[in-house]
């Protein structure tokens, strides 16, 4: 919970549109009440789960967030991975992930953190959402079924949570997320629009390490 003070505590000018993708996805890994998914909700979950554990992906987002008074933050990134090892492209963040480790490029600044870290702390990954259904902290159902796109509603079962609901449309006869959509309390909300999957050759390890030697002036400030 440290990092969402932390993330908190920076300017959006900083750290970008990251804060607000971020931190909802920290609070979905720690809610604790457990609540009952519909069959016909998991049943599609776990489909979209088995395409994305079985691929090397790059996928092109675009990434948007609104707050209840004022203008749209839009961003576009780029997002590779290969099972749980991911690295994330965005304008003015790159984030490594090798499966236990996690550098995170601030290019504004200049400065490379790396931390230990694990996939449910991770800022974005298609998996992390197709397995929200194993959560036990949603109850989860399909409200929508119709020309090959399901949407599935997943609310929160502690009614204490910033947001109250997340939307995922999924493209059925793909397997793929279509977009991602949180609707906070307060009339915030955000959305990632997943605009282009493109399967890539088989990445390794050191797709997915951040190789600070070729980034001259760089601070390097190594957390683990």
């Amino acid at each position: 919970m440290r990092l969402i003070y932390f993330l908190c505590s920076m300017s959006l000018h900083k750290i970008g549109l990251m804060k607000c993708l971020i931190i909802p996805f920290l609070c979905l890994s720690v809610l604790c009440a457990q609540a009952v998914n519909s069959s016909a909700s998991v049943e599609l979950l776990k489909s979209v789960e088995g395409y994305y554990s079985k691929k090397s992906i790059q996928i092109d987002f675009n990434y948007a967030w609104k707050a209840s008074e004022g203008k749209e933050f839009i961003e576009k990134g780029s997002f590779f991975f290969t099972d749980t090892w991911y690295k994330l492209i965005l304008p003015e963040q790159d984030i490594y992930f090798d499966g236990s480790s996690q550098w995170t490029y601030f290019k504004d600044r200049k400065e490379v953190q790396i931390t230990q870290s694990s996939l449910d702390e991770s800022a974005f990954h298609p998996l992390k959402f197709a397995r929200l259904y194993k959560s036990k902290s949603f109850k989860s159902r399909v409200v929508q079924d119709e020309k090959g796109i399901a949407i599935v509603e997943l609310v929160p079962a502690d009614r204490d949570q910033e947001y109250h609901k997340v939307v995922l449309s999924i493209l059925k006869n793909q397997k793929q997320i279509r977009k991602v959509e949180v609707y906070y309390k307060n009339g915030d909300r955000y959305r990632i629009e997943l605009l282009k999957h493109t399967p890539t050759k088989k990445l390794h390890i050191t797709d997915f390490q951040l190789n600070t030697d070729g980034l001259p002036g760089v601070h390097v400030e190594d957390l683990r």
